[in-house]
């Protein structure tokens, strides 16, 4: 779990000399799965890459190869000759150097002259430049996150998704891989545990508001009988699925799986589960990054870093009451026309929008949404004309309303998992398909792994970007009149384009302005129509991951202001399909960039 050679040696030894760069000592190569062939492969002349090899070099074999899952997810563990599977390092000092390799990176990147590059050699160099150093800055702050929490974004969540969700099970091989790789789970919270430690020594602490919810999905593996385990039932349900074996070597299998899961998952998870009950003791009451020291400066980095633009706390919070007003409106309007009553508070609209709607479960769910992105293709000719050669395939389970795109090696299809477990508004399901699948997240993030730009283009996503194009896509719908005969439908995209736009209000208010869970909750229940339990967990992602929930709305109202910038200047000779194909084939990018792209290809227009 340790990397073959230390990051910064091996950056230095890859990218040549970099001017000003200090003299690292040297540090015997650790054990590892990559252990054979970086020292080979990696080896570099003494002069300076070529530009174009420089981005592949310094983004493949050192980014992408610091993060053996990320490896995995994209599908490329044969390519990089990752032939067993190997936990990414959470370690305080793993990351460290983490951060003095990104520093290392963009200072050889500015040995380059950006002037003697291509236009599309620039527009790589900025985007590098401007993840670098975003990477650079997140290091001062390394401290401040919450790497153990109830949602997505945690350690915990995302490495029992990694076996439940990502790693390949079509072998016999494979099986034993899942096996190996959960003897890692132990040492990978070891090291989790120790960063909450340095966390605690330094006054960052999850909320006590939080950690409630967070032990109860750790205590809920850690208290149960090894099979009952997740980890060894996902095992188990794969295992039925291989063919070839016989019953005597999928039961040894099996006692494997378990002995892995004894000895390793339930003394990490017993760990985890016993150091944040300690935490409950001393966790902060307040929920707010203003509390930390050091914090304000902290919110104001993730700002930028997660909209891609320069706009301050009170900017953002202002932005999203004002567009509240405007989406509230439109709301009424409709409303106005299906003969409801005038003097109805916004959540009672959304109570008779839901009724009158209807609802859908299980697997008509999962057709719907199928039926909606069926349909939204063929809706989308003259309008986008390129797509992802992958077509996107709905999945229905216990846990949805989410885009994963599918790895490279064709491992995994680019999957819409929709929530079925119960009944859903259908209101919410066209858009939903919008932004998850087509024309949104499938169609952006599918197309650009597919595209001839750097490998960092394709991988590297921004949120500002990529949440932007999304809920533009969402507008885009309603402005192509796909909801001309489904008013409920139209109601229901603007509930969620109001949730967006409260987004910016409450997480500005908990982080800037001192707002609590409950304040915030209140805020998003009397503007966005939902009950307090379903807003909780939402609310609490706010807190766990700032500043990343701002991204939809700020990105959205970019993508609009950038096409109006083109409508306005090119006037007839505007063409949306030229829009979205120039906006789409960059790749995700930081939103600033974006306009340069659009603003470059305006004036090229009209020359």
């Amino acid at each position: 779990m340790k990397r073959a050679i230390p990051l910064i040696l091996l950056a230095v030894s890859i990218l040549g000399s970099c001017a000003g760069q200090p003299e690292q000592e040297s540090t015997p190569p650790a054990e590892s799965a990559w252990a054979a062939e970086p020292e080979k492969e990696l080896a570099a002349p003494p002069e300076r890459l070529g530009f174009d090899e420089f981005l592949e070099v310094s983004y493949r074999d050192l980014m992408l190869r610091e993060d053996p899952e990320g490896v995995v997810f994209y599908g490329l563990a044969d390519e990089f000759g990752l032939d067993e599977v190997t936990l990414t390092n959470v370690s305080d000092t793993y990351l460290e150097e983490t951060y003095e390799m990104y520093a290392t990176v963009l200072a050889a990147l500015r040995e380059y002259d950006r002037d003697e590059l291509t236009p599309d050699q620039q527009i790589s160099y900025d985007v590098y430049e401007w993840y670098l150093h975003d990477k650079v800055q997140q290091g001062a702050f390394q401290y401040y996150t919450f790497p153990a929490n109830y949602s997505e974004n945690s350690v915990n969540y995302w490495t029992l998704a990694f076996f439940t969700d990502i790693l390949p099970f079509v072998t016999r091989q494979d099986a034993d891989d899942y096996i190996s790789g959960l003897y890692q789970v132990g040492p990978k919270f070891e090291q989790l545990i120790e960063s909450l430690q340095t966390r605690e020594e330094k006054g960052i602490i999850l909320p006590r508001s939080l950690l409630g919810w967070t032990m109860s999905d750790i205590s809920g593996i850690a208290r149960i009988i090894p099979r009952r385990n997740p980890y060894y039932l996902d095992f188990s349900e794969k295992l039925e699925t291989l063919e070839g074996l016989s019953e005597d070597e999928k039961s040894t299998l099996l006692e494997a799986a378990l002995a892995a899961v004894e000895e390793s998952v339930d003394p990490a998870y017993d760990a985890l589960d016993e150091y944040l009950q300690h935490l409950k003791s001393v966790a902060p009451t307040e929920d707010g990054l203003w509390q930390f020291r050091g914090g304000e400066d902290y919110y104001a980095y993730t700002l930028r870093s997660q909209t891609t633009t320069d706009l301050s706390a009170e900017e953002i919070h202002a932005l999203g009451r004002q567009e509240l007003d405007r989406i509230h409106g439109e709301m009424r309007a409709i409303a106005d026309e299906l003969g409801y009553p005038s003097d109805e508070s916004i959540v009672e609209l959304y109570e008779r929008v839901v009724r009158d709607g209807g609802t859908i479960s299980g697997n008509d769910v999962v057709a719907t949404c199928e039926s909606i992105i069926e349909k939204a293709e063929q809706n989308l000719v003259g309008v986008i004309d390129i797509a992802p050669r992958r077509d996107v395939v709905v999945i229905g389970g216990p846990e949805g309303n989410y885009y994963q795109v599918g790895p490279l090696d064709g491992s995994r299809p680019p999957a819409f998992y929709v929530y079925v477990d119960g009944p859903a508004s259908y209101s919410i399901m066209p858009t939903l398909a919008y932004h998850e699948a087509v024309p949104g997240h499938h169609i952006q993030l599918a197309l650009a792994q597919e595209m001839e730009l750097p490998t960092f283009r394709r991988y590297i996503n921004f949120n500002g970007y990529v949440e932007g194009w999304a809920v533009y896509a969402e507008r885009l719908a309603a402005e192509l009149g796909w909801y001309q005969d489904d008013p409920y439908g139209d109601l229901g995209r603007l509930r969620y384009e109001a949730r967006r736009a409260a987004r910016l209000v409450v997480d500005t208010g908990i982080h800037a302005k001192g707002w609590s869970l409950d304040q915030a909750i209140e805020f998003m229940a009397d503007n966005v129509g939902a009950d307090r339990r379903s807003l909780e967990r939402e609310v609490g992602r706010y807190i766990v991951a700032p500043a990343q929930a701002t991204s939809y709305t700020v990105g959205m109202l970019k993508f609009l202001e950038l096409r109006q910038k083109a409508m306005d200047q090119l006037g007839d000779a505007f063409d949306l399909a030229g829009f979205h194909r120039v906006v789409l084939s960059c790749g995700s990018v930081p939103l600033s960039i974006l306009e340069r792209i659009v603003d470059a290809t305006i004036a090229e227009a009209k020359r």
